[in-house]
């Protein structure tokens, strides 16, 4: 884990991606042995590389290397997965050229979901490729893409700066403003908690609601409040077109968040399993204007517009 503290983080971390496929795409070039790779040429094998690497892009980024917990940060832990670490685990297949990922299953049955799109790999097999794409630099690409494009950005939490892989743009990300309440919601993959072989909740996505009030405060039939605090919520979450859950609950996490104008945005993540690789939520929350202990007005609803609970074409 890459632990972030340089002025110019988003630079940054593009660079590190950039930099990072260019000096993969070097060292694979340089281990062909015929048209074939070689990781366990002497010279340096796959895990030396990859510490020279994290160190490389370190160095260049004015990152500081910190050890993973091995915890699915800013996400909360089903029952099944509080009692041990979660971790993810990548492999490379040199035959093929894919790159996959490690389910809930990995350790027991070996299950790996892929990384990227099979259609965009040129393995090193292909007699009727000119050139060798593999799924290791697709992805270093496709990662670098999105930070450049702000479909994913950097956030700060508790100190620590750290790349969101939760979509910040449309389609994958949705936004309404209700009452000058926005809300703004998105969801991701979970592939490390993900179990192919449980038919009921196959795939686990985190999502993350981001609310605030806008700078007018909170109005409610043409008259200002300077705050409004939630009280309720209610999802409706869909596996394709079914309905699976339809829910009603008091607070978030917990927590009855209190707006206020201008202020940062209240930040939530939680998690789902859907038994469809394509699902999606939406609903609303229920907001006092004041403060609960201290109403000024009647309860409102606020719009959580519908965002796409999905298994992605690319995995990270």
């Amino acid at each position: 884990m890459l632990q972030l503290a340089a002025h110019d983080i988003l630079g940054c971390c593009v660079q590190c991606l950039v930099l990072g496929a260019a000096i993969y795409k070097t060292w694979r070039d340089s281990h062909r042995v015929g048209r074939e790779f070689s990781y366990v040429i002497k010279k340096e094998k796959k895990k030396v590389f990859l510490c020279r690497l994290w160190d490389i892009i370190s160095v260049r980024a004015g990152l500081k290397k910190v050890p993973w917990d091995g915890y699915l940060n800013y996400s909360r832990h089903s029952p099944k997965h509080r009692d041990r670490k979660t971790e993810k685990f990548f492999f490379l297949n040199c035959t093929t050229g894919q790159l996959h990922v490690g389910t809930v299953n990995l350790a027991t049955e070996g299950e790996m979901i892929p990384c990227v799109p099979n259609a965009l790999i040129s393995s090193v097999h292909d007699s009727n490729g000119d050139q060798q794409q593999d799924a290791m630099l697709l992805w270093l690409e496709e990662h670098a893409c999105r930070l450049e494009n702000g479909m994913i950005k950097l956030r700060e939490e508790r100190g620590t700066r750290s790349i969101s892989l939760f979509p910040e743009e449309p389609p994958f990300c949705s936004t309404a403003i209700t009452n000058g309440v926005k809300v703004r919601a998105s969801a991701v993959f979970v592939p490390e908690i993900a179990d192919l072989q449980n038919e009921n909740a196959k795939y686990t996505s985190s999502y993350s609601i981001r609310m605030s009030l806008q700078r007018e405060g909170c109005i409610i039939n043409g008259i200002p409040f300077s705050s409004c605090q939630l009280k309720w919520r209610h999802w409706i979450i869909r596996a394709n077109d079914h309905v699976e859950s339809d829910f009603n609950g008091e607070a978030v996490i917990g927590k009855y968040p209190l707006l206020l104008p201008g202020e940062r945005e209240f930040v939530y993540e939680s998690c789902t399993p859907l038994p469809t690789s394509l699902g999606s939520i939406e609903g609303s929350f229920t907001f006092v204007p004041g403060r609960l202990a201290d109403p000024k007005g009647a309860p409102f609803e606020v719009e959580v517009a519908r965002f796409p609970l999905q298994l992605p074409d690319y995995i990270f």
